[in-house]
């Protein structure tokens, strides 16, 4: 055989096992393309979403009120009595107390209950409440403030009680008359503080 041909046999053996080599380097080293996650973005959206189920769940899990022009939400676990004395009642499943009418102690738990009143005059707002001795006395209620509830100001302030301390946050209507919400419990300790300013958040008062 002519060693010409040969030798250009031999040379397109080299060429195609080098483009062949060359195809399955490129095909198993090709780079790999990683997308980046924005951590602080995705974090974000992450509690936004368990924020979102947890206020759903909230909701989900709480009866409303709404009688004698005012309207509140509660846990569905508390028991509601409602005789129709313009004075609903909410007490904690935990709820214990020990004495007599007169010498009752609460031993754990907590009691909800609403009144409304009327004012001595109609421009009685939560600015001229607490200056008002008539309405906020000093000597028996404590740490009296203004607060914000749904932008709202209201009056919040504790007494305490023989057997029992409590606190109250009055709401004021235009008409002039109040509504006020009271939670007692053991002296000293509200177990439920937090469900209490939960409750006052869902509060509505026509």
């Amino acid at each position: 055989m002519d060693k010409t041909l040969i030798l250009r046999v031999f040379l397109v053996i080299v060429i195609l096992l080098g483009s062949s080599w060359l195809g399955y380097d490129l095909y198993t080293n090709k780079p790999v393309i990683v997308e980046e996650i924005d951590e602080e973005k995705t974090q974000e959206e992450t509690e936004n979403t368990i924020e979102r189920q947890t206020a759903k769940d909230e909701t989900a899990e709480r009866k409303t009120f709404s009688k004698y022009g005012y309207e509140f939400m509660y846990p569905s676990d508390w028991t509601l009595s409602d005789s129709g004395n313009n004075s609903p009642g909410l007490t904690s499943p935990d709820y214990k107390e020990s004495g007599g009418r007169d010498t009752a102690k609460i031993e754990q738990g907590a009691q909800i209950y609403v009144t409304q009143n009327d004012l001595p005059r109609f421009d009685i707002t939560a600015d001229s409440y607490l200056s008002n001795p008539v309405l906020y006395v000093a000597d028996a209620h404590k740490n009296g403030r203004i607060v914000l509830i749904n932008g709202d100001k209201v009056v919040q302030y504790e007494q305490p009680s023989t057997g029992y301390d409590y606190t109250d946050t009055v709401f004021f209507r235009k008409n002039g008359t109040k509504v006020t919400v009271h939670i007692i419990y053991p002296k000293g300790d509200n177990p439920y503080e937090a469900e209490y300013k939960t409750l006052l958040d869902t509060v509505k008062v026509d």
